[in-house]
């Protein structure tokens, strides 16, 4: 699933985190990858992890605590579409979003001494399965040389 995160309420208010295979921290410490500055926010506070085509929520032993839908996490918590998350006074809710159509890198390359350019779009059907106009590439960035000999 493609999914962000998006800050309903408090300092990061508007906030629209794209979520990947990446495990995602939170906390003051400025090492996260989502800082939070309240006092009440533990260093290393939360993380997110994807696993496999879902997210799951950890709470890292914090003392205020993590929660999602007014719940206290005190384990793993398998994220839905829709769920709020609190820290403190801030508010996420996991939002998916349609599997962008990447538009790929131009490829430039020399034919007779003139140059030429073309551009290739990959993207993800709703399945999460490749789809392309030639031939099923990976939804991956493709770089790719035209040569004539």
């Amino acid at each position: 699933m493609a999914a962000e995160l998006h800050a309903l309420r408090g300092q990061l208010v508007g906030l629209r985190l794209e979520l990947g295979d990446e495990t995602v921290t939170i906390g003051r410490d400025p090492g996260n990858q989502v800082i939070l500055t309240s006092k009440r926010v533990g260093r290393r506070h939360a993380e997110l992890r994807c696993e496999g085509a879902q997210y799951l929520l950890l709470d890292l032993n914090s003392r205020n605590g993590t929660f999602v839908n007014g719940e206290r996490v005190t384990e793993p918590r398998l994220l839905r579409v829709g769920d709020q998350i609190a820290i403190a006074d801030e508010l996420f809710t996991l939002v998916e979003v349609a599997a962008p159509i990447a538009v790929l890198e131009v490829v430039a390359g020399e034919l007779a001494g003139r140059s030429y350019d073309r551009t290739y779009a990959v993207g993800l059907s709703s399945g999460g399965q490749a789809r392309s106009g030639a031939g099923g590439a990976s939804p991956a960035r493709i770089t790719a040389s035209c040569h004539r000999s």
